[in-house]
């Protein structure tokens, strides 16, 4: 099924991001089947959560001047490439669809600094997740995750000592930078 199908027609929205002091005003913000807010002609959040979309196509990347992108709520498996594109993405919401795995791009998005991911099907994460610099834990809760590769436990663990333990199990202070409760990592550390 064609996004636009889903969702309804997304523009494409041209010009210069001139307007940096401009808020939106509640008349600024568009309700359809989904709803997004202007900041001059850029689209700066878009909200499709809770509409069954089952993909999300390549081109989200010409939403450039995208800053939050909530997609939580739907049936979303897997995402595009073109999602490490968006350079502006501050939020990326996907918690509650059925992703089995995240792109490596993701370790693109150098503004990101919230990544919720909670609630889907991942078993695993790329490595190029170090190079996020989030302000708070990425949202991992309730996915698949059985262990964690050694780059990503140094990332998470950067004055510890990794273990064979902790290579195997993910303990010390990964739980500050990966919240990855009712993961099967974390069920392996608690029978120890």
């Amino acid at each position: 099924m064609e996004l636009e199908q889903q969702v309804g027609e997304i523009p494409k929205w041209e010009g210069d991001f001139t307007r940096g002091d401009y808020m939106p005003a509640l008349t600024d913000i568009k309700t359809y089947k989904f709803s997004y807010v202007l900041l001059g002609n850029h689209v700066i959040i878009l909200n499709i959560c809770g509409k069954g979309l089952d993909y999300l196509p390549e081109s989200i990347d010409q939403l450039k001047f995208l800053q939050i992108l909530d997609l939580s709520n739907n049936k979303l498996i897997e995402l595009p490439e073109s999602i490490g594109n968006l350079e502006f993405l501050e939020e990326l919401i996907l918690h509650d669809n059925a992703l089995v795995s995240i792109p490596k791009s993701i370790g693109n998005l150098k503004n990101l600094v919230l990544l919720h991911l909670d609630n889907n099907n991942l078993t695993s994460l790329p490595e190029t997740i170090c190079n996020l610099k989030t302000w708070y834990p990425i949202g991992l809760t309730n996915n698949k995750i059985a262990s964690l590769s050694e780059k990503i436990l140094k990332m998470c663990m950067p004055q510890a000592k990794i273990t064979k333990y902790a290579r195997a199990h993910g303990v010390g202070k990964i739980w500050s930078k990966l919240d990855l409760v009712g993961n099967p990592i974390m069920e392996a550390k608690n029978k120890i």
